[in-house]
């Protein structure tokens, strides 16, 4: 079984030295769907970019708290 991932957004900071994008899993049969933020670095010897930091489902318990004050 095959997970659909679709880059929905990209970024790259003004040097070029970072980028950011977002992920979104699609939901499928059994599995649900996942948002995923991720934080790149460039390599300057390579030229490639390489996975700093990833933050999965951002700003959820921003969310679950503000909807558990109303």
């Amino acid at each position: 079984m095959w997970l659909q991932v679709v880059v929905t957004m990209v970024e790259l900071s003004t040097d070029g030295s970072m980028m950011g994008t977002v992920e979104v899993k699609l939901p499928e049969e059994g599995i649900g769907g996942l948002i995923c933020l991720k934080f790149w670095d460039l390599d300057s010897d390579t030229k490639r970019f390489s996975l700093s930091t990833l933050v999965y489902e951002p700003h959820r318990c921003v969310n679950e708290f503000f909807e558990q004050e109303l």
